[in-house]
């Protein structure tokens, strides 16, 4: 009568333990030697054993001397830390668990990290619990640096929907400076409110021009005819 949960590295193995257990909370911890679309990855594998809704991400809070011999050397910096929280939840990541509490609490610049992000999410309370809507933009990468570690887009983005309101979740998986196009607005739309950073992206002939720093995310909210 109560919900189960199992963390589990190696997606694949879901396969074979998906009537176990309720959750599956998946954990890759990339910093800082793999690609932040590790946790992306393993995120869609899992989605191809369960629906997305039994799907937790976990987010590496920890590294350091302690675990320099396991791949670990460093904790993540805020920025990828954010990076992989909003990657989690472009990737159909239904909750979010930060691992470790003892160390990443001993830690203050961790610390601090997770707490940012902590109250950025309660703001988004509201939207992350709503499904993704069907996917009707466009992107199309303009910079030098324009590929994340499969090939694919650098920015990975998705779009909620509540009534006539829209979110749009940007993140940059790359450590490089990106820039690039987002196609599809209509023409009811003539601009995008950033929620946390409080300023507008204009929109022009249906597409919005955006740059996004190393790890950047942004967070876009706008409304259909207005």
């Amino acid at each position: 009568g109560v919900l189960t949960a199992v963390a589990m590295l190696r997606p694949q193995m879901i396969a074979a333990y998906r009537e176990a257990a309720d959750v599956f909370m998946v954990d890759p911890y990339p910093v800082p030697n793999m690609p932040m679309t590790w946790l992306a990855d393993s995120l869609d594998e899992a989605a191809s054993h369960i629906s997305r809704d039994r799907l937790w991400g976990v987010i590496q809070a920890f590294g350091g001397d302690k675990w320099a011999r396991h791949g670990w050397s460093r904790p993540p910096s805020y920025a990828e830390m954010r990076c992989l929280t909003y990657l989690a939840v472009v990737h159909g990541a239904q909750g979010l668990f930060y691992w470790n509490y003892p160390e990443v609490k001993a830690d203050r610049t961790s610390w601090d990290a997770v707490k940012r992000i902590a109250a950025e999410l309660r703001q988004l309370q509201t939207w992350l619990v709503a499904p993704d809507a069907p996917r009707t933009l466009r992107l199309e990468m303009t910079s030098p640096f324009k590929a994340d570690a499969n090939g694919g887009s650098a920015v990975h983005f998705c779009q909620k929907t509540q009534g006539s309101e829209n979110l749009l979740i940007l993140v940059n998986v790359i450590d490089r400076p990106v820039s690039f196009y987002l196609y599809g607005f209509t023409p009811q739309t003539p601009w995008l409110s950033e929620m946390l950073q409080h300023h507008k992206s204009v929109v022009h002939d249906g597409n919005i021009r955006q740059e996004l720093g190393p790890y950047e995310v942004r967070i876009y909210r706008y409304r259909r005819g207005a």
